[in-house]
């Protein structure tokens, strides 16, 4: 079983531009990794049964990759912004 990174790093963007409108809209930020590890598990999941090629074959698959690409969203932005400081 081969993942394709494309269809992977596509879970953790929609997961990073949500995080995104959420801190926009007020949201206290502590919620903000709940709520992309939970997205990125529902996308995960949808992405199964909906994308044809889909690199996993069973739900829970699905689920930790999707959980782990929405909390990469989270990393990749605290990253970014502590190396601003």
């Amino acid at each position: 079983m081969e993942l394709n990174a494309t269809q992977i790093s596509a879970i953790t963007a929609i997961c990073a531009l949500a995080a995104l409108a959420l801190h926009e809209s007020r949201l206290n930020p502590k919620w903000i990794p709940v709520f992309c590890g939970t997205f990125g598990g529902v996308i995960g999941a949808v992405m199964l049964y909906v994308v044809a090629d889909f690199p996993l074959n069973n739900i829970f698959s699905a689920l930790e990759a999707g959980i782990l690409s929405g909390l990469a969203a989270v990393g990749v932005h605290q990253v970014y912004k502590q190396a601003g400081k």
